[in-house]
């Protein structure tokens, strides 16, 4: 028989199942809500790769800007400045004159020259004129005399004749060689003449001019204006690379996202010596290979990044790093297959550089691999 507490106790117990119940029907109105089953822990990404083939390389990036390549002109003759109307800074299009030496000296002896030629040629042909009517005349003097003379008369006609006619070669031998002085003169000095100016070979800016003005003279072949040419740019890298690593590498250079061939431009000796004795580090320069059209898309002044490709293997079986596991056994892969499933297989890898992994043994081209964090 139950005592009245036993009694009391079942009817709390009946009490709350019966509570229990009702929140969990909804009594009868509410849908039942119906959990995802959980494939994967909760914060474990997963990914995957296929195997594929080709080039595996590590890339070396060095920092650098672009520097338009410094042209030296120069006169080809001394002289006077007659003519300066440039400055650094200024920009300049091609054909441009950007100095004149003083030619009126030079000008005047010209036309001298000319004046003294033009009066031999116009003077001799009158002299030649009035020798040849002479020897005319003497010659019709010997007709007579050979007809009515005696020999002695004859004889000294002659010889007036041959006289006249070797007096005209001998002044025309003279003033050939005469005129060939002056010709020889006046070619040797019309050289000079005409190479009295610098003209812009292109369209950019000067740089530097060495302090010149009108009256300053200057020498032959010494550089007096340095021109930055746009279209040749340079890839300056702070850092000096040898022959052999750039050799042994393939380089490009990255400018504002695009990648542009270079070819390396080696420093002088001059050039390293001046950096080193100034104290500063030296550099690599690398030559930018401009496609066509594509001239305006970069400037001097531009940050570039360098990029080398060092250690190539080519034509290899490759996979992302973060799928290669290892254990004491060695290492190894999870294979996914078509079904979704993972299977572990054991693999032989090669070379790594850092990103992507050689597989030499254990995988075939186009599987997929499981790649963690």
């Amino acid at each position: 028989m139950s005592s009245p507490t036993d009694v009391m106790k079942r009817g709390i117990l009946c009490c709350l199942a019966a509570g229990l119940l009702l929140l969990l029907s909804g009594c009868g109105a509410r849908e039942s809500v119906q959990v995802p089953e959980l494939l994967e822990p909760v914060g474990v990404r997963t990914d995957s790769a296929v195997v594929t083939r080709g080039d595996l390389y590590a890339t070396k990036a060095y920092e650098g800007a672009l520097t338009a390549r410094g042209v030296e002109l120069s006169f080809e003759i001394d002289g006077t400045l007659a003519h300066v109307d440039i400055y650094p800074g200024k920009w300049v299009q091609q054909g441009e004159v950007l100095l004149t030496i003083d030619q009126t000296d030079l000008k005047k002896q010209l036309d001298d020259l000319t004046e003294r030629i033009s009066y031999l040629d116009e003077h001799g042909a009158i002299e030649d004129e009035i020798a040849r009517l002479e020897i005319e005349k003497l010659r019709l003097t010997l007709e007579w005399v050979s007809a009515q003379g005696s020999q002695q008369q004859i004889d000294l006609a002659a010889l007036d004749v041959e006289q006249a006619e070797l007096d005209l070669l001998s002044a025309q031998q003279n003033r050939a060689i005469d005129r060939s002085a002056l010709q020889r003169e006046y070619d040797e000095l019309a050289v000079d003449y005409g190479k009295n100016t610098i003209t812009a070979p292109f369209s950019g800016h000067v740089f530097y001019e060495n302090a010149l003005l009108e009256g300053s003279y200057v020498r032959a072949y010494q550089p007096v204006v340095y021109m930055a040419d746009p279209a040749d740019l340079s890839l300056i890298v702070t850092q000096y690379l040898t022959d052999r690593e750039i050799a042994n590498n393939k380089v490009y250079a990255l400018i504002d996202g695009q990648r542009y061939d270079v070819v390396y431009d080696p420093l002088t000796r001059d050039e390293m010596t001046a950096l080193i004795l100034s104290g500063q580090s030296l550099t690599s320069r690398f030559r930018v290979v401009m496609p066509e059209g594509g001239e305006e898309a970069v400037h001097a002044g531009q940050y570039g990044v360098l990029c080398m490709e060092t250690g190539l293997v080519e034509d290899v079986l490759m996979i992302p790093s973060g799928a290669v596991l290892a254990s004491g056994s060695g290492k190894y892969v999870y294979v996914i297959g078509e079904d979704g499933e993972r299977v572990r297989r054991d693999v032989q890898t090669g070379r790594s550089n850092g990103i992507d992994t050689v597989i030499v043994e254990g995988l075939e081209e186009g599987e997929t691999v499981y790649v963690g964090e």
